[in-house]
C-alpha cells in the first residue's frame, strides 16, 4: 500500500467503514437494499429497476435498466465476489458530494468503484471535472474506480438472452459438486450439440436441465449468445 498522508488516511478509513456498512446492511421487508440514497420505484421520467442479485443473496434496487445490465456481468464475473449499489458517500467540497453507482470486492481484496453513464463520449465538461475529482480522491485511498457506459455492455440480443438464462438458472444456488458432473455428463456428448439435447441429456442423468442454462450464463459452456436462444442452437464445452 502507497505512503497514505493522514487526510487520506482519514478518507480511506471513512470509505472502508462505508463500505463495511453496506455488505453488512440488512433489507428491508421486501427483501431489497437501497443503499446511502433510496431509490424510488417507478418515478415519473425514470427507468428504476429492481435487480434479484444470486451473488448477494438480496435484491438491489437500481437507477436505470443499464446498472441492471451491468448487475449481470458483475454476477457473471468470477473475480467479484459481491457488490453493493449507492453504497459510498465522498464529500467533494463547496457542498458537492458523489454517490457511487457500483461498488464491488474482488477475489483478491481489492475494492472497485464503477460509474455507469449511458455514454462517456457525451459527457459534459462539469461531469468530466467531478469525475476526474472522484477519481483522484479513490485512488489515493487505494480504490479503484472507472466508468462504464454502453460500450461496455452487451448488445441487445446477448443480454436479453443473459437475462433470460440468469433468471431461469438462478431460482437456487447450484454447488461446485453439481457444475461438475454437468459438465462431466455433457463431455460424454459429441460436440456442439443442440441446446435441446443438451436439457435431455441432463435430465436423464438425473440433473437439473436447468444446469445447462447455469453453464451457459457463466461461460463454462459455450453458445452463441448474439442470436436468439432455441432449443436447436448449437452449444459446446471446453475441451
Amino acid at each position: 500500500m502507497m505512503y497514505l498522508n493522514s487526510m487520506q488516511q482519514a478518507l480511506r478509513s471513512a470509505l472502508l467503514q462505508q463500505a463495511e456498512e453496506a455488505f453488512s446492511e440488512k433489507p428491508d421487508l421486501a427483501g431489497v437494499v437501497h443503499g446511502r440514497r433510496r431509490i424510488t420505484q417507478g418515478a415519473r421520467g425514470k427507468r428504476t429497476a429492481l435487480f434479484p442479485s444470486r451473488k448477494n443473496d438480496l435484491t438491489v434496487a437500481l437507477e436505470s435498466q443499464i446498472e441492471a445490465a451491468f448487475c449481470l456481468l458483475l454476477e457473471r464475473d468470477p473475480e467479484v465476489t459481491g457488490y453493493r449499489c449507492q453504497s459510498l458517500e465522498i464529500e467533494l467540497g463547496l457542498g458537492e458530494s458523489y454517490i457511487s453507482d457500483f461498488l464491488f470486492q474482488t477475489r483478491a481484496g481489492s475494492w472497485e468503484v464503477k460509474e455507469i453513464k449511458p455514454s462517456r463520449a457525451h459527457l459534459n465538461d462539469d461531469t468530466r471535472v467531478r469525475l476526474a475529482k472522484v477519481n483522484a480522491l479513490l485512488t489515493q485511498s487505494g480504490f479503484g474506480f472507472s466508468v462504464g457506459d454502453l460500450t461496455n455492455m452487451p448488445g441487445p440480443i446477448e443480454l436479453e438472452n443473459l437475462f433470460a438464462l440468469y433468471q431461469r438458472s438462478s431460482i437456487r444456488p447450484w454447488s461446485h459438486q453439481e457444475c461438475d458432473l454437468a459438465l462431466a455428463q455433457l463431455h460424454k456428448l459429441p460436440q456442439p450439440r443442440m441446446l435441446g439435447a443438451w436439457y435431455v441429456h441432463l435430465h436423464d442423468a438425473g440433473l437439473s436441465p436447468l444446469l445447462a442454462d447455469h453453464l451457459l450464463f457463466h461461460g463454462l459452456a459455450t453458445a452463441n449468445l448474439k442470436r436468439a436462444l432455441r432449443l436447436d442452437m448449437q452449444v459446446g464445452v471446453p475441451v
